[in-house]
């Protein structure tokens, strides 16, 4: 079963094509859980998996020639490990 996730996992499909592409030839008791595991425990598979968390955030800003104050709600999606941005 090693080699069957070894196989399925290359080019690190990522887990919902690794399972379509293993059900399409093999099948054994517990093979989800096998290939969730092997990707998560995949540093490539995590660092490239589409996963946007959205951050909600409110931003008040005033106009400067109206003297009028308006919010403006934002939807940012930020992976995990990009700090680049932020409500500030």
């Amino acid at each position: 079963m090693e080699q069957a996730l070894q196989l399925f996992h290359e080019g690190h499909p990522g887990s919902s094509r690794m399972k379509s592409l293993a059900r399409s030839y093999i099948w054994w008791s517990g093979m989800d859980s096998a290939i969730e595991d092997k990707v998560k425990q995949c540093h490539t598979c995590q660092e490239n998996r589409n996963d946007p968390s959205p951050i909600l955030y409110l931003e008040r800003i005033t106009d400067q020639k109206k003297h009028q104050t308006f919010q403006l709600w934002t939807v940012a999606f930020i992976s995990g490990n990009d700090s680049t941005m932020s409500p500030d």
